[in-house]
């Protein structure tokens, strides 16, 4: 006990020790200090339609199976859409008028939907190709119907029975592989918004802070064997420094981590942490002793942690996952304690 105090007054004499252990406390904190809106995980957009019928109602629909990073809501007035927009509840708003139905199935040219915007608004024009995109699945069958009614040379042969052999050969078409359609995905220029959705991964952000700590007292023992401190002394002895200085910066990092997760996700299932935190310093313990008895010399040992530190970070799944995409980095981050975190 006496070696582990003075060793650990020596660790908190420098900076970089004190760093680690505190990095991981204030982290927990400061996210748990944002307030809701600085985490808001998709931009919220409102719609007021004027007057319903039968072609705004499977739109409403359509709108309401939409999910991705964008929120779509259905105002009850104009001025509750327009105060929304207002405060900033809504990036923008669309209020469609009464004559929309009829004017977007004769002419979508001649169709007007109203857009509210402030000097906050950001997406307005990925909402309206959202909305436009959706708009046209709900309108494509009368606009068919009214074209070859109507404007096209074949409006004379087009009677009720043609239209339901139409109606039923396009839903066919339309569901099956026939024709190709365009849909959205994660890459491209508003790929970004997609990185509101992250969540921070701070358990494997931990085991690695935790473990670069085990590594920094495995370097300082590696340092002092280097000086000849530990010369004089038998094997025996020489062990139990190795231990007390790996673990004089281990349990303080391990203990300031346990302190920070339950900060981060609350101190509901304690023991399982704790159990897991135990767990976790003995796997450290295990590929500190490995290092230590492959790696022999302080020099070498200071030319391979950058590395060790880099390997860490790029194949465990800290902050990119490389595992999903090929059977050898899987198997390659099981040799990195932050993979069992």
């Amino acid at each position: 006990m006496k070696k582990f105090l003075i060793l650990f007054k020596r660790m908190c004499m420098k900076p970089l020790n004190l760093i680690i252990l505190l990095i991981l406390p204030v982290i927990a904190i400061t996210f748990r200090m944002l307030p809701e809106k600085s985490v808001k995980s998709s931009i919220t957009t409102g719609i007021y339609i004027e007057q319903e019928d039968q072609w705004l109602d499977s739109f409403k629909k359509l709108m309401g199976t939409h999910s991705d990073a964008f929120v779509f809501e259905f105002a009850g007035s104009s001025d509750e859409l327009r105060n929304a927009v207002e405060s900033g509840r809504y990036d923008c708003g669309y209020v469609i008028g009464k004559d929309f139905s009829a004017n977007f199935i004769e002419d979508y040219k001649s169709a007007r939907i109203n857009v509210l915007t402030t000097s906050n608004t950001s997406y307005d024009t990925v909402t309206m190709e959202i909305i436009m995109s959706e708009l046209l699945k709900a309108y494509d069958g009368a606009i068919i119907d009214h074209y070859l009614s109507v404007s096209s040379s074949a409006s004379p042969y087009y009677t009720d029975d043609a239209e339901k052999l139409l109606d039923t050969a396009y839903s066919e078409i339309l569901n099956s592989d026939e024709i190709f359609s365009i849909s959205a995905n994660d890459t491209g220029e508003f790929a970004s918004i997609r990185l509101l959705d992250f969540t921070f991964p701070f358990e494997k952000f931990a085991g690695f802070v935790i473990f670069t700590a085990s590594l920094m007292g495995l370097l300082t023992y590696k340092k002092d064997e280097n000086d000849n401190i530990y010369k004089k002394l038998n094997k025996s002895g020489q062990l139990k420094f190795y231990v007390v200085n790996v673990l004089v910066y281990l349990l303080p990092a391990a203990l300031s981590g346990f302190i920070a997760i339950g900060i981060f996700k609350g101190f509901d299932n304690t023991p399982a942490l704790l159990l897991k935190m135990l767990l976790y310093i003995l796997i450290c313990m295990i590929f500190c002793s490995v290092l230590e008895i492959f790696v022999k010399s302080y020099r070498v040992f200071t030319a391979v942690l950058p590395i060790i530190l880099a390997c860490t970070l790029v194949l465990s799944p800290i902050f990119i996952d490389l595992t999903d995409k090929n059977v050898m980095f899987r198997l390659l981050s099981y040799l990195f304690p932050p993979t069992y975190m």
